[in-house]
């Protein structure tokens, strides 16, 4: 009865942060904000970018591991509902996102302390002299990251999260790997369940016999 009445329909609801709101626990990171004209400008043309892994005196500094972390508001309700979430890094431009000069360097990503994915860079991109990781997805339509050059994916259990109101996603590199960020989404994806169109059509012609008898007592 209940499927007669109701169908179910996929939703996903995105969270996000600018890559910029993030925190350094290890090493380096460079934004407009410590810009000191050391790195091609272009890098940090948006107010967005965080570049985890870039120090800003310069690449002639002596490389070091890095890690940061950045905190985003989601809904406990929401996480009660969802039977999947996925997380979205993301970098504007197209030669940037995760990358280091040395084969086989990994990024390790977390969701609240608990581990989602380790990524070795092995796909090198010759007009850039760089190691990448470059992987064929099927990114979910958000606005805010229809623009962006470089995404990544990355799906983990709904049970990483915490539940308290906010979320932690930290990031971890190796020394002299970059990782060019300027959105973080987390996608939940949940049921929603809505009545037939069929039963809508109905309770409002019974409510509008009902409304049209009162008002006919009425006069």
């Amino acid at each position: 009865m209940t499927s007669l009445l109701f169908n179910y329909v996929e939703d996903a609801t995105p969270t996000s942060v600018h890559g910029s709101t993030g925190t350094v626990k290890q090493g380096y990171a460079m934004t407009r904000k410590n810009y000191i004209g050391r790195h091609p400008e272009e890098w940090v043309s948006r107010d967005t970018t965080f570049l985890l892994g870039c120090n800003p005196e310069g690449p002639d500094q002596k490389p070091e591991r890095c890690a940061a972390e950045w905190v985003l508001p989601v809904n406990p309700s929401l996480v009660s509902r969802s039977h999947s979430a996925v997380l979205i890094i993301c970098c504007d431009r197209v030669q940037g996102g995760l990358h280091s000069p040395n084969k086989n360097d990994c990024a390790r990503i977390f969701i609240n302390n608990q581990s989602v994915d380790i990524v070795k860079l092995k796909g090198l991109l010759p007009a850039h002299g760089d190691y990448f990781h470059r992987v064929v997805q099927d990114i979910p339509r958000i606005s805010l990251i229809e623009s962006c050059g470089t995404v990544y994916l990355f799906n983990f259990p709904v049970a990483f999260f915490t539940k308290s109101g906010t979320e932690r996603v930290s990031i971890s590199l190796d020394p002299r790997t970059g990782w060019d960020i300027d959105y973080l989404v987390l996608v939940l994806k949940h049921t929603q369940r809505r009545m037939q169109a069929w039963v809508v059509a109905l309770i409002f012609t019974i409510l509008g016999a009902i409304f049209g008898a009162t008002a006919a007592q009425l006069w």
